[in-house]
């Protein structure tokens, strides 16, 4: 497969270059500026990262099980973090959420 058809290929699955890349540095605008990003370890912060990559490619390109499967992937890897690392946590972090 040349480099023309597979850019041709994954852009039917993830969405024009330029849509996935304002979709997701709008959505770090708003990550680097949460209350919590100081708080969380670098496992967190990939694993958000990789949330909304994967959230982006969902909401500009095809309707794809992978993207999901792998956000919910990427999310557990968090509560393995927490999990970890609980006594470190700060304040209600760790806590029962909704």
């Amino acid at each position: 497969m040349k480099v023309k058809e597979l850019l041709e290929a994954k852009e039917e699955q993830h969405g024009r270059v330029n849509d996935v890349a304002d979709a997701v540095c709008g959505m770090w605008d708003i990550f680097y500026r949460s209350r919590n990003y100081a708080t969380m370890s670098r496992v967190e912060r990939m694993c958000v990262h990789m949330i909304m990559m994967k959230l982006a490619r969902a909401m500009s390109g095809g309707r794809l099980k992978d993207h999901w499967v792998d956000m919910a992937g990427y999310a557990h890897l968090v509560v393995n973090e927490i999990e970890a690392h609980e006594e470190d946590q700060p304040a209600g972090f760790g806590k029962q959420g909704i």
